[in-house]
């Protein structure tokens, strides 16, 4: 099904961050709620199709779906396992679902047994983890390519969402993977609630360190009088 709609790049339309027409692609989420977690409109927006040969929404089918909160360990990792790599990297989007999967705004969105807790609930910690092996780089409906101006709205996307996210309370710990690049390791040193909240690992065993060292810090347990 598609609804006609205003201009898909039009900066004052406040768009849902949803489903890109019958091409399956999530794009950001636009107008003055672009850096919150606002919940979801009603209905999924669904942006004009671009016929651009080089546009991010062009080719785009997805095979992966978020996987809700779970406690369930085989679940996970089978969706961990299922994830192929290709194309470039529209980091920001990710960074604004790890909010939105924390967020007590979109419960509505999530099955029964993954609803976020409100924000404030006792005794509760919300945390968000970020990994990355690029920059982000890549913006719906723009070309593909590390194209300069791009990749800087995609990062400043990201570094946006990540200081809403930390305004409500939430900790954000980022890894990069064999970054290369200046501009995605600033980006994730930006996210990142502090400079203990950030990680770069160059090989595998760095990368499974640090995921352990993020796993105590949050198992951590302070007993005060």
């Amino acid at each position: 099904m598609r609804r006609s709609c205003r201009d898909s790049e039009d900066p004052d339309y406040d768009s849902p961050p949803y489903i890109a027409s019958y091409a399956k692609c999530v794009v950001e989420r636009g107008g003055s709620e672009r850096y919150t977690d606002a919940a979801p409109a009603v209905g999924a927006w669904l942006p004009t199709w671009n016929d651009n040969a080089n546009s991010m929404t062009k080719s785009c089918s997805p095979s992966a779906q978020i996987v809700p909160l779970s406690k369930n360990r085989q679940t996970l990792k089978e969706a961990i396992d299922a994830f192929a790599t290709g194309g470039t990297t529209a980091g920001q989007l990710g960074t604004a679902f790890a909010w939105y999967m924390i967020s007590p705004n979109w419960a509505d969105i999530w099955p029964a047994d993954s609803k976020p807790a409100a924000y404030g609930t006792s005794k509760l910690r919300k945390i968000a983890v970020l990994m990355t092996d690029g920059a982000y780089n890549t913006l719906q409906g723009l070309s593909y390519g590390d194209n300069s101006s791009q990749a800087e709205t995609a990062q400043n996307h990201a570094v946006q969402i990540c200081a809403g996210m930390k305004e409500k309370g939430i900790e954000v710990y980022t890894v990069g993977f064999q970054l290369d690049n200046d501009k995605a390791k600033a980006t994730l040193a930006s996210c990142a609630t502090s400079s203990d909240h950030n990680y770069s690992a160059t090989n595998g065993d760095q990368l499974k360190q640090a995921f352990r060292d993020i796993a105590l810090k949050i198992a951590f347990l302070r007993l005060t009088n």
